[in-house]
């Protein structure tokens, strides 16, 4: 009887546990992960903390993904000195979106990351941002068992410069400045 127990123990432990294989679709074309924005650094460094604010992030979403889903990321400033800031996003409470790059089981994998935004001076009255993916993974399968039952299971994965270029995409909306939407996969 101790002997079946410990079977079925083992069993259900398993079958609480998958993973799957993580495919990517094809990215025609690579998006920028710097872009130089016609603002002077000391205009951009006034309002930094401001771009990425809850109020901002409410008006002007951050669009990580080309469905209509879009996300609010925890921005804290991680540096700021007289020629550099940086703002870290995400992290703090793990915000999700539907990947356009990576599927799992045959749907857009649900991803979460976190970034590092850069502000820093270029020559004239311009500032160079660049967005610098610190961890980026999918969930892939679930894993048992804690405390709560089953939890998801996350895999590391590769920059795909959608998220980063989106990030940038969304402060040229923030600041007035023209750009390209992101490259996505399929066009989207």
């Amino acid at each position: 009887m101790k002997n079946l127990a410990i079977l079925l123990i083992v069993c259900l432990m398993m079958s609480c546990t998958s993973i799957y294989e993580i495919k990517v679709k094809s990215l025609e074309r690579v998006n920028e992960t710097r872009f130089i924005y016609p603002i002077a650094f000391n205009e951009i460094s006034k309002k930094s903390d401001m771009l990425f604010s809850y109020k901002a992030q409410k008006e002007n979403k951050i669009r990580l993904s080309g469905s209509e889903n879009t996300e609010l990321l925890y921005s804290k400033v991680k540096y700021s000195s007289d020629d550099r800031i940086e703002i870290q996003l995400g992290d703090v409470a793990r915000s999700f979106w539907d990947s356009d790059f990576y599927r799992v089981n045959g749907i857009p994998a649900q991803t979460t990351g976190v970034f590092t935004v850069k502000f820093e001076p270029t020559d004239g009255n311009q500032t160079l941002v660049s967005v610098e993916v610190d961890k980026l993974e999918v969930i892939n399968g679930t894993d048992c068992c804690g405390p709560h039952g089953r939890y998801s299971r996350y895999t590391r994965v590769a920059s795909t410069t959608i998220e980063e270029y989106a990030i940038l995409f969304y402060l040229g909306e923030q600041l007035g400045v023209n750009m390209h939407k992101p490259y996505r996969p399929d066009g989207g």
